[in-house]
């Protein structure tokens, strides 16, 4: 007979464990609203906390009540730490500290927020200057208000000594994410590719951790040991799974869970136990050397949490959500099943039978006539509304990317950065790269310029006799590219990245988010969209980024204009949204498997593809 207190497969999913068991419920109010996104979190005890997000939003809990301050700022804010209740008392000038996007430094004195740092705009282009001090900035940890330690981007580490913050230099570029100080002294930080570096007596080095995995949260327990939370890009499962590092002895080594969990964000202590949170509502507990799930009533990307008191606390994330935690009897607790409830409406989705292929589909195009579609192991199929044909690749590549001209003018690219085109009756290769580099998507404009990216910041531009690799000043994977003509170009990829270029050169430029952004597309120079992991998605109107809530937590992995108004979005667990106007409505689509890419026809029939071939249709 099992033993219902040893976790489980199933266990781990629904949460069934006897006795008294940890539940995390929705914090009433707080002032978020939905389309807020709310990264950091700081308690000092069960009646006084601060939370930042998106926006400069700060939102304080005093005395039983809920406020929003001023920060004084706009961008938005990562992190946040206090010292006390909110008055400065025997912290002179500094209560409470935020850091945030554009390198964003507030300090709060007991009385008022007020920018130290950061969004420093050039008054000649009246945009955000490119100094180190706008670098974003995203991990936060402070002991008192005279030693306060925030890292970000490209490596940057700053300090804030109790009058002012100065520059460290950190032997990284990394992206880091997380920053502590451990009982003996040494500071660590922690971030990109699976990077640990430590900072002890004038002297920085590097740990092993025998990652990849981009770290984004650590905690330290008083007798040293080190928790690490983080994620890395799976790229079949075309997600995040997560990972969970615990340091001991000098040696770093991944806890082991029954099931793949998704990217953690944070971690910390809660009570008696270690906790993680991460995507899609995960919340997990260290019990020795395995990992338990806690019942969480949400499916929102949680980022950060922090201990009330006791076995108490809150965590914080995607769409406004506050939610806490308590304890309650395990009998006392319903079925919290895997599995989301149906949508509920009626559909405008069907499915498209006979696909010729059960690869999983990365892309598609196509004119009034026919849709051509690209996939895994060399996969190309068309489709002419009635029937469909299998063609032959010039090798058995991975295809990740495809466009046209027209229908006897067709390029799709892959592995090794492999360029194939069809010319109406085969397709050949026309270019490779030689290397380990994926290209990803491909998008013309005119009668020679090809422009195609991929992985590790790769740039390929064709001017109809060769290929030419370009510089775009990043390292970052591109997913997606759009273009109004060959002199406005955008590519969207890791880490919010969002590369223009103006016919000359790339640059980049930011929709305010560090969420990876896996599509873009657009109707004019001031009408694009940008779609995202963890439901991102944001709109430029030529003058500025909005961010748009969409309510899921599945991964968009594709765009297009469904006509003059609206536009379409699918993702990850057979999702599809439609934006009307107003607000992101989402619809069934008859299936769970990953839709990876989107069109729209001039009739205004929608095709959507993804994993093992699947397509479906979307009518007008």
């Amino acid at each position: 007979m099992p033993d219902d207190n040893v976790p489980s497969r199933r266990r781990f999913l629904t949460g069934r464990i006897r006795g008294e068991q940890p539940i995390w419920r929705p914090v009433p109010t707080t002032g978020a609203s939905p389309n807020d996104v709310l990264w950091g979190v700081w308690c000092d005890g069960p009646d006084h906390a601060l939370i930042v997000g998106d926006g400069g939003a700060i939102h304080r809990l005093k005395d039983g009540v809920w406020r929003r301050e001023e920060s004084g700022v706009k961008e938005p804010l990562h992190a946040v730490a206090g010292f006390g209740d909110g008055n400065a008392g025997n912290a002179p000038g500094i209560a409470a500290v935020a850091v945030g996007w554009m390198g964003v430094i507030v300090h709060w004195d007991g009385a008022a927020w007020r920018r130290l740092g950061g969004g420093t705009v050039d008054p000649m282009t009246r945009r955000f200057a490119s100094i180190r001090a706008n670098t974003p900035l995203f991990g936060l940890w402070a002991s008192s208000p005279a030693d306060v330690w925030a890292v970000g981007d490209e490596g940057r580490v700053c300090r804030f000594d109790g009058s002012a913050w100065h520059e460290a230099d950190c032997p990284t570029d990394a992206h880091l994410r997380a920053v502590l100080r451990a009982p003996d002294g040494t500071l660590m930080v922690a971030g990109a590719q699976g990077v640990v570096l430590t900072f002890r007596d004038g002297t920085w080095s590097r740990m092993a951790t025998d990652t990849s995995s981009h770290l984004t949260g650590m905690h330290v327990e008083p007798d040293g040991t080190v928790y690490a939370v983080g994620g890395h890009f799976n790229a079949r499962r075309n997600g995040f799974t997560g990972t969970l590092l615990r340091l001991r002895g000098g040696t770093w080594s991944p806890l082991a869970s029954d099931e793949a969990l998704p990217r953690l964000r944070a971690v910390g202590r809660i009570g008696d136990a270690v906790v993680a949170v991460g995507d899609h509502g995960t919340i997990v507990r260290v019990a020795g050397d395995s990992i338990v799930a806690e019942r969480v009533d949400t499916r929102r990307d949680l980022y950060a949490l922090a201990a009330v008191g006791g076995q108490r606390a809150l965590c914080v994330g995607d769409g406004g959500g506050v939610i806490e935690r308590a304890t309650v009897s395990a009998t006392a607790l319903p079925s919290l099943e895997a599995d989301a409830a149906p949508i509920g409406r009626a559909s405008p989705w069907e499915c498209v039978d006979g696909c010729p292929t059960d690869r999983v589909l990365w892309s598609l195009w196509g004119d009034d006539d026919q849709i051509f579609a690209v996939g895994d192991e060399g996969a190309i199929v068309t489709f002419d509304g009635k029937r469909w044909l299998a063609h032959a690749a010039p090798a058995p590549l991975h295809l990740h990317g495809v466009w046209g001209r027209r229908a006897d003018q067709v390029y799709a690219v892959g592995d090794f950065a492999a360029v194939i085109e069809f010319d109406g009756s085969r397709w050949r290769e026309i270019h490779r790269l030689g290397v380990d580099i994926s290209a990803v998507a491909v998008a013309g404009f005119g009668p020679h310029d090809l422009f195609v990216v991929g992985d590790e910041g790769l740039i390929l531009r064709s001017d109809g006799v060769g290929f030419e690799r370009i510089d775009g000043r990043t390292r970052d994977a591109l997913y997606s590219i759009w273009g109004y003509d060959a002199d406005h170009v955008l590519a969207v990829g890791d880490f919010g990245a969002i590369l223009r270029w103006n016919g000359r050169e790339w640059n980049s430029f930011s929709a305010g988010t560090e969420a990876f952004l896996y599509g873009v597309c657009g109707r004019a120079l001031d009408d694009v969209v940008v779609v995202g992991l963890s439901g991102t998605t944001a709109h430029f109107d030529g003058r500025r980024w909005s961010r748009r809530a969409t309510g899921t937590t599945a991964d968009l992995l594709g765009v297009a204009p469904l006509d003059d108004t609206r536009w379409i979005a699918v993702g990850t667990r057979g999702t599809a949204l439609v934006w009307d106007g107003d607000a992101w409505i989402e619809e069934d689509t008859g299936t769970d498997a990953g839709l990876r890419a989107v069109r729209v026809a001039v009739d205004g029939t929608a095709y959507a593809v993804g994993d093992a071939g699947t397509v479906r249709k979307r009518l007008p």
